[in-house]
């Protein structure tokens, strides 16, 4: 295999943790440095100002760059982590819709637009004068307005936090939309995305493994929810975490016993064993 497509949350980071483990820092070192090197290429549906310190801690290791997807394939950056080789985005009337849903239930929603040059943009809307942007999904991302989308604004995702009771119920309001949008609500973070039409973790990847030149029957693809079960027939096959959801452990060729982090690494182990007994 010469590319490992991993998960961030609940894969590569245990929840509540955003440092990658040293021990998988020097796993991918070897790797990258091996006469057939492995490049990791992260896959999250987080945006990418909440990827990019993790992409920095395996970058610095290895000494190698990939492109890596990010808000569940709405985004794709090129190896340099300056500019977007794709992005879609969610139609400006679409966004004001899913907003209006939010507010429908008493939340807030945030937007976020990625130009090509990744310098996101954060939209926070709120029925509340006294709401803040503290009060939603942020990984550093510049608030631009407060309390109001501008005007003919297209978005790569509309997110809010909730917890799973009214999440379930907004996804019910939102999927009777019919925009086809993905829809995913992530526990215990409480964060429930809306992302743009025809994006995918599995089609962000296969941009990703083009611009390293690299066939997805060369590829292995490691998670942990329903997102990542298209990643995993993407690619020669899918590997679940130990903790996974039980539809993403069916979708799975192999399942770990380990789970988030222990699982990566013993994925890396039998990777660095087969690559010792081919090339001595």
């Amino acid at each position: 295999m010469d590319v490992v497509a991993l998960d961030v949350d609940g894969t590569l980071l245990p929840d509540a943790v955003s440092t990658v483990s040293e021990r998988i820092v020097e796993m991918h070192r070897l790797l990258a440095s091996h006469p057939a090197p492995v490049d990791f290429v992260l896959v999250t549906g987080r945006p990418w100002a909440g990827v990019r310190d993790v992409v920095a801690a395996f970058e610095e290791a290895a000494g190698r760059r990939a492109p890596h997807v990010v808000h569940f394939g709405s985004v794709v950056t090129d190896a340099v982590g300056q500019q977007a080789l794709r992005r879609s985005a969610i139609p400006a009337e679409i966004v004001q819709q899913v907003v209006d849903v939010y507010r429908a239930h008493g939340l807030s929603a945030s937007a976020i637009e990625c130009g090509n040059d990744l310098q996101e943009a954060h939209w926070f809307v709120a029925d509340t004068a006294g709401a803040g942007p503290e009060s939603t999904y942020d990984f550093g991302v510049p608030i631009r307005r407060v309390h109001r989308l501008p005007d003919g604004v297209d978005s790569q995702a509309v997110l809010t936090k909730t917890e799973e009771s009214t999440a379930r119920r907004v996804l019910s309001d939102l999927a009777s939309l019919g925009a086809g949008l993905p829809m995913e609500y992530h526990s215990p973070s409480g964060t429930l995305y809306v992302d743009s039409q025809g994006s995918s973790k599995a089609e962000g990847l296969h941009r990703a493994l083009a611009e390293l030149g690299v066939p997805p029957n060369r590829a292995i693809a490691i998670g942990d929810a329903t997102p990542d079960i298209a990643m995993f027939d993407s690619v020669r096959f899918g590997v679940a975490v130990g903790t996974a959801s039980s539809d993403v452990v069916g979708a799975a060729r192999y399942v770990c016993e380990g789970g988030p982090s222990r699982a990566v690494i013993e994925v890396l182990e039998v990777l660095i064993a087969a690559r010792s007994e081919t090339f001595g």
